[in-house]
């Protein structure tokens, strides 16, 4: 599984000649390695902005394309309302194994001005890890491969997704074309950034959960009283508190209240998104040594 190596072949004690071989092109693609990643997140593809979103899908799908691919792009129903996604496959010698990897092509905001800022060994830009930097990594990590001679006899299956950030619904329909080639695979790595010492080789479940309590409109003089009660907004109060006293200490468990909406009238459209914080602006910091 050389793939699976490229993330560890620098730091590796001793190396065969293949993978000597793949390391050497790692080493030698470094420079055209950074200006891809520049080209590609110099390119806004929020979730919701499907023409830059299939902009980014294009550029990946060329360079597949060029490494013997077959590429396609995979729209999702129109109610999911999403850009779609890129599937490439490359078919190899049979017996391999079956790899699946996964990227996304989607940032969680839009730059504002210019997106791309490299100072000596590093470099900011939206997108640049979370998940540019990874669908690169792949990329070039295939090219040492083909380099290598070792790409031709493998099976592996990409998929980038394009609403990562902001799944569509129903996910069944949003996630059918990860779901099927995962079917089909045996292997599935993801090369959303990390840390550069170990690779996560497993995630926790995870599910989306909306608590509605209704009470009496009333006067704000007999809140707590018989008449009032305490009213919708405390109900949802006490219920967030009985997570937190009861499951806070839970192994492996956390849980957020992302949004919260109260009050006589309330309307939350889930197709929109908050302003985002500070640190979102700057964009994700990508170490280029």
């Amino acid at each position: 599984m050389y793939l699976a190596a490229v993330l560890l072949i620098l730091q590796a004690p001793s190396l065969d000649r293949t993978e000597q071989r793949v390391r050497a092109g790692i080493a030698a693609a470094r420079e055209a390695q950074i200006t891809y990643l520049q080209q590609v997140v110099d390119i806004p593809s929020s979730t919701l902005n499907f023409e830059g979103v299939r902009k980014v899908g294009a550029v990946f799908r060329a360079s597949l394309d060029s490494l013997g691919f077959t590429t396609q792009w995979v729209a999702v129903p129109d109610a999911v309302g999403r850009a779609g996604h890129l599937v490439a496959e490359h078919r190899g010698r049979p017996g391999m194994v079956r790899m699946l990897l996964i990227g996304h092509l989607d940032t969680v905001v839009e730059p504002a001005g210019a997106n791309w800022v490299r100072e000596d060994s590093s470099a900011r830009a939206i997108g640049g890890a979370d998940m540019k930097g990874g669908d690169v990594v792949i990329l070039y990590a295939l090219k040492a491969l083909q380099t290598a001679g070792v790409l031709r006899d493998m099976n592996i299956t990409i998929v980038f997704t394009g609403d990562e950030e902001h799944p569509g619904e129903p996910l069944a329909d949003a996630r059918r074309a990860l779901v099927e080639a995962a079917q089909h695979s045996d292997v599935a790595l993801a090369f959303e950034a990390g840390n550069r010492s170990d690779a996560t080789v497993a995630r926790r479940g995870t599910s989306a959960w909306r608590v509605i309590a209704t009470g009496r409109q009333a006067h704000s003089a007999g809140v707590f009283g018989d008449a009032a009660g305490y009213g919708a907004i405390y109900e949802v109060a006490r219920i967030l508190d009985a997570f937190r006293t009861q499951l806070g200490g839970e192994q492996y468990l956390t849980f957020n209240s992302a949004i919260i909406v109260g009050g006589t009238d309330v309307t939350y459209d889930t197709d929109s998104r908050g302003e985002p914080e500070p640190i979102d602006a700057v964009g994700d910091a990508v170490p280029l040594g």
